[in-house]
């Protein structure tokens, strides 16, 4: 039962961001008296991002990379609200949702970022699909079932040549194998391109790695288009500035993101991504009590490097450091300065083939995929879902991915 005297550090996002906030405060308050956490999110799980494209490609489940946010903070959460978040009123200090108003002592905002789809889409017949939520994980891997079941071209493009746009193009000329299992007739039909406007593929990578991408997924049967920006999609090709036409049925969009923004009275400072401008410690200047971590953050040592980077990594960072500072708030003691250490990169190219730059060392091929898998698997939440994708990767090396419409 918590009383009145109590301190109520309110979260708002369920992501990685507010999920790890979660944990640091959980270990700082367990069964405290002093402290009560709370957590409003539109959905009532954590979504595993960087597993999503397997999940639109049928390599992994949906179900093992979510879980439960009420499992995860229901030791000893004073509340947790699944609604979405209407407006921030800081001066007083209140959250308003559509299931009521929320009171706060202090707030860790962290609702993270959405794609931005392109005006490029020239009618809305024009099927073009993003990668960030779970709802389009399963819109994409229902769109190219359909495609297939419905006897269209089966052409496909994927736009954005960075880590995501390469590993879900890796996944998707997999998948797309797998399908033609089922559909002999069609297996001379299949393209599948992947567009990127940059001069290279994976620029936060060594340019060495960056263009074993692309050797490798062209010796997969992948068209790579470099230096080509899309600024037109019909239903049957995308078109790009400098006049080429790039078959497609249905395009995958993996460039573009912009924070998740609600109402704040008064209002924040925004830089070009609707990302809130903090202070060293991630609060608000006039705001003190109120800190941003996750995608949502800009703080001002990031302003000239293009922002904080929109990653899980970063995105626990600032999550961690978020609680941290929030801590030292209540107690009144002094805030430690965000400092992000960026731990390394890695994506993946399908079975047996990754990238990897951690510490100034580069891997590519078997070493770099053992990595990759053996990292995301420690990050995931619950021992469930660890077991689960371990055994969903296993089955996926020896039968075909799942070909079922959701």
């Amino acid at each position: 039962m918590f009383t009145a005297k109590k301190k109520t550090v309110l979260i708002a996002g369920g992501g990685f961001a507010g999920v790890y906030a979660f944990l640091k405060l959980h270990a700082a308050y367990h069964k405290s008296e002093e402290v009560a956490i709370e957590m409003v999110s539109r959905e009532n799980y954590f979504l595993f991002t960087p597993l999503l494209h397997e999940v639109a490609t049928g390599g992994v489940s949906r179900d093992n990379i979510l879980y439960n946010l009420r499992v995860i903070l229901g030791c000893c959460l004073a509340r947790f609200h699944r609604a979405n978040i209407q407006q921030i009123d800081l001066s007083a200090r209140t959250v308003h949702t559509s299931k009521g108003s929320l009171h706060y002592d202090v707030l860790i905002y962290a609702l993270g970022s959405n794609a931005v789809l392109p005006h490029a889409a020239a009618t809305r017949d024009a099927r073009v699909v993003p990668l960030k939520r779970l709802e389009d994980a399963h819109n994409l891997k229902n769109g190219i079932l359909n495609i297939f079941e419905q006897g269209e071209q089966p052409e496909f493009a994927v736009v954005g040549g960075g880590p995501t746009g390469v590993e879900i193009a890796a996944e998707l000329n997999e998948f797309l194998k797998d399908i033609c299992v089922l559909f002999p007739d069609e297996r001379r039909r299949v393209r599948l391109s992947l567009v990127h406007a940059g001069e290279r593929l994976l620029p936060t990578f060594h340019s060495e790695l960056g263009e074993r991408a692309k050797v490798y997924l062209e010796k997969k049967g992948v068209a790579v288009f470099l230096n080509e920006k899309i600024v037109h999609i019909t239903p049957r090709e995308a078109v790009t500035e400098r006049g080429a036409s790039i078959p497609t049925a249905l395009t995958v969009w993996t460039t573009g993101v912009s924070a998740h923004k609600v109402p704040f009275l008064p209002e924040v400072p925004i830089d070009s991504k609707k990302r809130i401008l903090v202070t060293d410690y991630l609060n608000l200047k006039a705001f003190p009590e109120v800190f941003i971590a996750g995608d949502a953050a800009s703080p001002p040592l990031f302003g000239k490097r293009g922002g904080l980077p929109m990653t899980a990594q970063a995105a626990v960072a600032s999550g961690n450091a978020a609680a941290r500072n929030a801590i030292a708030f209540l107690k009144g003691g002094p805030l430690r300065p965000f400092r992000y250490r960026h731990q390394g990169d890695l994506f993946s190219l399908g079975h047996w083939m990754a990238g990897a730059e951690i510490g100034g060392f580069r891997f590519f091929g078997h070493l770099a995929w053992w990595l990759w898998r053996t990292i995301y698997l420690s990050k995931l939440i619950g021992l469930r879902n660890k077991v689960r994708v371990a055994a969903d990767w296993t089955m996926n090396l020896f039968l075909p991915r799942d070909l079922n419409s959701y």
